[in-house]
């Protein structure tokens, strides 16, 4: 948003609309920003375990996996919904017009080491899910810290 020599500076905001002065060598402009940008957050492992082994508050959250079917079959979380990354055609219609997830409710996304589920938190995030979580490590981190029955692969 920034061009080398010139100033941005916020003169209203309100909400998630907001009018921006921007200075640049042919004077002053004014644009308008509408909406707010959302970004997921991180979660560790530690902070899962700790809604996960909680079943009231673990039913407050949304539970997604995005590895592919036979990394699941390989080594798994109960509660989790599998939706393969590869298979993002197969569901994104579903999540992006009929409301398969409540978009207000918190939103864990787990992959095999956190790359892919930082992607698709992403998605999550900029198709208006309020409150994503990325797994950091995924399920390889939960199975070296927190259950080493959840096999490494």
């Amino acid at each position: 948003f920034r061009k080398r020599g010139s100033a941005v500076r916020i003169s209203h905001a309100q909400d998630s609309h907001c009018f921006c002065s921007l200075s640049q060598e042919f004077g002053w402009h004014v644009i308008q920003v509408d909406g707010k940008a959302n970004y997921p957050k991180s979660m560790t492992v530690q902070e899962l375990s700790e809604l996960y082994n909680n079943q009231e508050l673990r039913e407050n959250y949304q539970l997604i996996d995005v590895r592919e079917h036979g990394e699941v079959d390989i080594a798994k979380l109960e509660h989790f919904e599998v939706l393969p990354m590869s298979e993002y055609e197969l569901w994104a219609d579903s999540v992006e017009r009929e409301g398969r997830f409540d978009m207000s409710k918190p939103t864990v996304v787990m992959c095999h080491h956190g790359m892919r589920s930082a992607q698709m938190a992403y998605y999550f995030a900029q198709q208006g899910f309020q409150d994503v979580y990325n797994l950091e490590g995924g399920i390889n981190a939960w199975s070296m810290a927190i259950d080493d029955n959840v096999p490494k692969y």
